[in-house]
């Protein structure tokens, strides 16, 4: 089974739940948290190479949720992958089924895992927790982890990409459907973090551009072009002309608007 962790996690909070009292009750709660959070860490190897870099330090799944749907907008959706063989005239032999993903998604978040959390902090007021409401949810919860279980075979990542070479030397990839909802990408390498568009070029193509702004030196009149990444207060910079030094100095200004005169 592809996704065994989650599922070994879901069998310890049944025999919990058998138990019935608050405290079986509250470390199947916690199982089921576990379960869950597995079944989005399992996603990450299959779009390690378009994530940032510090992805594996958010343990929190809507995070990964998040970051793997501005790679993959079709990412929570439920997909079956068959395969088949191209033939010379452009068509294809027979498919073959390879695997289904039932997909884990925002909603999954938002039913269940947000509400468990609930659970495994003490209660505010004063009282007993409704043991049989909280067997019920937590009933719930542990089919649709099951469900996630029994129904993935297979976990894929594939597509048309788009790639590039960032000015760091990191190669980055990006699903199409990503590009065409938004047409830029920022670099995963949290040390970078460089922004690159996808501009139409004269062939009737694409190429990705860095994002720049234009700095023209009040002393000789040259345009100075800077990654938009790397303006900071604070940063220090000379003219490539005059060799005039400058100093980067970023923050909110506003100016007055002037209400033109009634007649």
């Amino acid at each position: 089974m592809l996704l065994h962790d989650s599922m070994i996690h879901a069998c310890q909070a049944r025999k919990l739940m058998a138990a019935g009292d608050e405290a079986s009750l509250r470390y199947a709660a916690l199982e089921i948290r576990m379960a869950i959070e597995l079944l989005f860490y399992k996603l990450i190897p299959s779009y390690r190479d378009e994530l940032p870099d510090d992805i594996l330090k958010q343990w929190q799944p809507k995070k990964i949720i998040d970051a793997i749907i501005d790679c993959d907008p079709y990412a929570e959706q439920n997909s079956t992958l068959t395969m088949a063989v191209e033939l010379p005239n452009g068509g294809h032999g027979p498919a073959i089924r390879v695997g289904r993903y039932k997909a884990v998604n925002r909603k999954l978040l938002r039913n269940y895992y947000h509400k468990i959390g609930s659970y495994l902090h003490a209660a505010m007021v004063e009282g007993h927790r409704d043991l049989t409401r909280m067997l019920s949810f937590l009933d719930a919860a542990a089919a649709r982890v099951e469900e996630c279980c029994r129904e993935t075979t297979v976990i894929s990542n594939f597509g048309k990409f788009h790639t590039l070479q960032c000015v760091c030397g990191r190669k980055i990839k990006r699903n199409d459907h990503a590009v065409q909802l938004k047409p830029y990408v920022r670099c995963p390498n949290d040390k970078c973090q460089a922004v690159h568009d996808l501009i139409k070029n004269d062939d009737d193509g694409t190429k990705w551009k860095l994002r720049e702004s234009e700095f023209v030196c009040p002393e000789c009149k040259t345009s100075s072009y800077f990654g938009s990444h790397l303006i900071d207060t604070g940063k220090n910079f000379t003219c490539v002309e005059c060799s005039q030094k400058y100093i980067f100095r970023t923050g909110l200004f506003v100016s007055r608007v002037e209400e033109p005169a009634s007649r």
